[in-house]
């Protein structure tokens, strides 16, 4: 087999419901240069099933034996991919259909560019539109490694976005150690930073992904989050070179505290019943973003379609994020 350009990476437990949607998202692609790997992690249900009913000669079904947990799941499925760019997919998440050609023409032509994310949308468990274009606030356009570092620490949370929003170069993903095993919540974050060390960042300014916020995970696990994620931007710091002050990183636990917060905000409103409340995080949020002006980058950036506005469809249950 020839040996395709982007390596979409799937590591799929208990996947059943979302799985095909996933898939098809990737079929659905303008870019064809592609391979899909899913991985099903031991899974009870019918996520190798469904997986296998896709006949296409791009995609590659693998199965663990035993199940893993999440980085162990992680870096196996990506262990299997051999494009020269890295994508991963979780199995309830979904791409546009520009989502690839716009990510590889960035990396294809700017090789100081190490990591190259978009924005994303949320929605409900119904499909409804809660939240447009979030993610990358001061990140669109080219931004050098040094200024992305500040601005992750200084924002407190994942400003660069999570692994569907994002496409890396498999070389340098290697030369780093792939996911590091110390970390569930925040572990594309700690690799962003470390990916830093190799290249600056391209913020698409379309939303290229879209994700559903699940009923099974309205509050579950908030706090676990934000604790490992400030863990993981205080070792972050500790084991690397950049300049941090340590006053950032008390700004930024301060910041990641607001941060769950507005998450509980999130999570409730959009499973509730109240089609009033299912849209207060937009009017919230978006209130304040009009407040403090726009936030465009110094370049122009790619075109893409919203997932959202072609339907798709996401969850998360937290119970599932920790083995993948």
């Amino acid at each position: 087999m020839s040996t395709p350009l982007v390596s979409v990476c799937v590591p799929a437990y208990r996947a059943e419901r979302f799985l095909a949607e996933t898939i098809e998202s990737v079929l659905a692609q303008t870019f064809v240069d592609w391979e899909l790997v899913v991985l099903d992690n031991a899974s009870t249900d019918r996520t190798g099933d469904i997986a296998r009913s896709f006949d296409d000669p791009r995609i590659r079904i693998e199965r663990n034996e035993h199940t893993l947990s999440l980085p162990e799941n992680w870096n196996r499925v990506t262990a299997l991919a051999r494009g020269r760019y890295l994508k991963v997919l979780c199995a309830d998440d979904l791409i546009a259909p520009t989502c690839l050609a716009n990510e590889v023409e960035v990396l294809e032509s700017r090789p100081e560019v190490a990591i190259v994310s978009s924005r994303r949308d949320f929605i409900t468990a119904e499909g409804e539109l809660v939240l447009r274009s979030r993610g990358l606030d001061g990140l669109l356009g080219y931004r050098p490694a040094a200024a992305v570092v500040s601005q992750v620490v200084s924002s407190g949370i994942n400003p660069i976005g999570w692994p569907s929003s994002v496409m890396v170069r498999r070389a340098d993903f290697e030369a780093v150690g792939g996911f590091d095993d110390r970390w569930v919540h925040p572990i594309d974050l700690h690799l962003w930073l470390r990916l830093l060390s190799y290249g600056g960042l391209y913020g698409i300014e379309d939303s290229l992904a879209s994700f559903r916020i699940s009923e099974g995970s309205v509050t579950a696990g908030l706090s676990d989050t934000g604790a490992q994620h400030r863990s993981a931007l205080r070792t972050f710091v500790a084991e690397s070179t950049w300049d941090v002050p340590r006053s950032a990183l008390v700004r930024a636990g301060l910041r990641s505290r607001i941060e769950e917060l507005r998450l509980r905000l999130l999570f409730s409103a959009a499973n509730s019943a109240s089609p009033r409340l299912r849209r207060l995080p937009s009017l919230v949020l978006d209130l304040g973003r009009r407040s403090a002006g726009s936030d465009r980058g110094s370049e122009p950036t790619t075109n893409g379609a919203s997932v959202a506005a072609i339907g798709t469809e996401r969850t998360r249950a937290t119970i599932d994020r920790r083995v993948g």
